[in-house]
């Protein structure tokens, strides 16, 4: 059946970059270096163009592809525009003028939209071509991405097909009614071909609106304009499946389950949905239908704690976020909990959605203080109904949880060379702030008492590493860090007295002790810390927790006699 063409359209862009020979070295024939050149001139000459000593050292070569030019050049640009760029937009005419030239760097981009029927079907086509030929060089490099959606309006059904390649290298997909594959458009055609004009008044949005007004006046018979390609399809899709759905359907979408299953729970999308992902209920079913989006992984969890009658009191704005993970207190932690404790913890949780310090990890370490209690013999109970009770509460339980347990004491032993760079003063707004890495479970201790926090109980957690910055008044912040990978450390939380979050100045500080620490791992100065536990009367030492860092005796050294250099917020940006 013949292809009727509905709507073609080609969005192109033409790029020249200027060069002017700038060397200084001799013209070199043939293509190897004579035997007598000065190994200075030689070294020079590789450096910069690659070239050979001999016949059968495989280099790649900088050639111009024009005849009677020098081979190898050092290259300056020129006609930079005032933000750097030595590329200009030009017109296609003037392209193909310097297509031969060995000192343009050329590049076209072009993105092609095609609509066409035939029959039931109809297919769009987003072609995307690039090719470009840099300074010297004798061939051009290549690249094609093509998407194309072919709908079938008989059976109510999508298909995309993906197409790549790029230095010769083909890769083909295709899959079958993927919403997560709809394309935004008019960002495709701006990211391929007018990249860093995302706000560019240049007909692109107009052409996507005439384009989606053919594609829904075929597909939904309404000429419904459409700025984006997936609430079109969306519509199509469901109007053409007789699919039921509450009011706000598209985020379902992203856990579509596919005809089979819908057509067993009768066409409910939300039913279906919220079936697959095992939260179903009358509860959570009233949920979509009156609040729309629930994170369907946050809940489970909250489920998993509250069980089917208690979750039904949290705020549901708990589990309309977008992060998937929050600090969830064991089960075996949980149910020491009394049904009254549970209310308790449940209007904190509430308090939590709109308070600025009282955050859901918060809550879970209190109720592991509690358990950990219990397990010391000390029988407590959870009374706060308030943020601020809670914070008195849990500082509370931290001191006397570290009263029990300090016939063991905990020392860390960090490398000199990371101490000593971390906690050098930093210097902002003339202001001088002194950081330290707290070392000793009593530091720990003193920290969570001075801030009313409850980093006193943190000396436990191996994999955390504690640094508090001072100024000269005594005003802290407490920076809990995570080792995320060889380069770089993780904030967990950064955290002012009463666990309120850094303003003002120590914003910028909290950047600063951020990128020291990470500039530790860049200047090979962390390493693990060692970790022991020794008996408080003998001073004996019963456990090593950690292997690692430094010699005890080097750290008992260093903390009796710092050597800090100084440490200006101008040497770090």
């Amino acid at each position: 059946m013949e292809n009727v063409v509905l709507y073609k359209k080609v969005f192109e862009v033409f790029k020249v970059g200027r060069v002017k020979n700038h060397s200084t070295y001799p013209r070199i024939k043939p293509l190897y270096v004579a035997p007598d050149i000065t190994e200075d001139l030689f070294e020079s000459l590789r450096s910069i163009n690659k070239i050979k000593k001999n016949e059968n050292e495989k280099v790649r070569y900088n050639l111009s592809g024009v005849k009677n030019v020098p081979l190898f050049y050092e290259f300056e640009p020129v006609n930079m525009d005032t933000n750097g760029d030595i590329f200009s937009v030009v017109d296609g005419d003037t392209f193909l003028k310097h297509i031969g030239n060995p000192f343009s760097h050329v590049i076209v981009r072009r993105t092609t939209l095609v609509l066409t029927k035939s029959g039931d079907k109809f297919k769009l086509s987003i072609y995307n071509f690039q090719k470009e030929r840099k300074v010297g060089a004798k061939y051009f490099w290549k690249k094609r991405y093509n998407k194309h959606y072919i709908f079938n309006d008989k059976f109510g059904n999508f298909f995309t097909v993906k197409n790549e390649q790029c230095r010769g290298k083909k890769t083909s997909t295709i899959r079958q009614n993927d919403f997560d594959s709809l394309t935004n458009i008019e960002l495709l055609i701006r990211s391929h071909v007018l990249p860093g004009k995302m706000n560019h008044d240049d007909g692109i949005k107009d052409e996507i609106t005439k384009l989606t007004n053919i594609l829904s006046s075929h597909l939904l018979g309404t000429g419904k304009s459409y700025v984006e390609l997936k609430p079109l399809v969306l519509d199509w899709f469901i109007k053409k499946n007789n699919i039921k759905h509450p009011n706000d359907f598209e985020w379902l979408f992203n856990h579509y389950p596919g005809k089979k299953v819908l057509k067993k729970f009768d066409m409910n999308l939300g039913k279906t949905v919220l079936v697959s992902n095992g939260v179903y209920s009358k509860y959570t079913n009233m949920l979509i239908n009156r609040y729309g989006y629930i994170n369907f992984d946050l809940y489970k969890q909250y489920l998993h704690l509250f069980g089917d009658h208690s979750i039904k009191k949290l705020d549901i704005r708990l589990f309309r976020k977008f992060d998937n993970w929050f600090n969830v207190p064991p089960k075996d932690q949980f149910k020491l909990l009394t049904p009254k404790e549970v209310d308790r913890v449940i209007n904190l949780y509430n308090l939590s959605v709109e308070s600025m310090t009282l955050h859901e990890n918060d809550i879970a370490d209190h109720i592991k203080l509690k358990y950990d209690l219990k397990e010391c013999g000390i029988n407590v109970t959870i009374l706060a109904d308030t943020t601020d009770l809670f914070f008195d509460e849990h500082h509370l339980f931290s001191e006397e949880l570290t009263k029990v347990k300090r016939t063991i004491g905990t020392n860390f032993y960090y490398p000199n060379e990371f101490l000593e760079f971390v906690e050098s003063p930093i210097s902002y707004n003339d202001v001088t702030y002194t950081p330290y890495v707290l070392k000793t479970d009593l530091d720990y201790q003193f920290e969570g008492s001075h801030q009313k926090h409850c980093v006193g109980g943190y000396h436990n957690r191996f994999d955390s590493y504690i640094v508090s910055v001072r100024d000269d008044n005594d005003v802290r912040m407490t920076v809990e860090f995570r080792l995320n990978s060889s380069t770089e450390f993780t904030v967990i939380q950064s955290r002012m007295k009463f666990n309120s979050l850094p303003e003002g100045d120590w914003v910028m500080v909290d950047n600063i002790i951020r990128t020291k620490m990470n500039q530790t791992l860049k200047l090979n100065l962390f390493k693990t810390p060692k970790i022991t536990k020794y008996n408080i009367i003998t001073g004996d030492v019963v456990k090593v927790e950690q292997e690692g860092g430094v010699d005890p005796e080097d750290m008992d050294k260093l903390l009796t006699d710092k050597n800090l250099h100084r440490f200006d917020y101008d040497l770090l940006f």
